[in-house]
């Protein structure tokens, strides 16, 4: 009996598996046609001109410039989980 539900649950991992993995997918893949669309926003509002954004540094010292999220943020409805990509 034991045997026979090792069985089941080995051959049920890796589905769950790729559920979770296309759940991250189509999560990323949402938060990156938002990014679009607060792209395209900021551009309509700028005279057709492309945001000036920096990486983040690591180092908390040094700042070149906004950054992607504080530039885009009023553009994708206030969210900001749209620039963390699941894990």
């Amino acid at each position: 009996m034991i045997a026979v539900i090792g069985i089941v649950a080995a051959l049920l991992l890796p589905a769950l598996a790729r559920t979770r993995e296309s759940g991250r997918s189509a999560a990323c893949l949402s938060n990156l046609h938002q990014t679009g669309l607060g792209l395209q926003l900021y551009v309509q509002d700028n005279q057709n001109r492309m945001p000036v954004m920096y990486d983040k540094s690591t180092n908390s010292a040094v700042t070149n410039g906004p950054s992607m999220d504080s530039v885009l943020l009023p553009f994708v409805s206030g969210n900001s989980n749209v620039f963390r990509w699941p894990v």
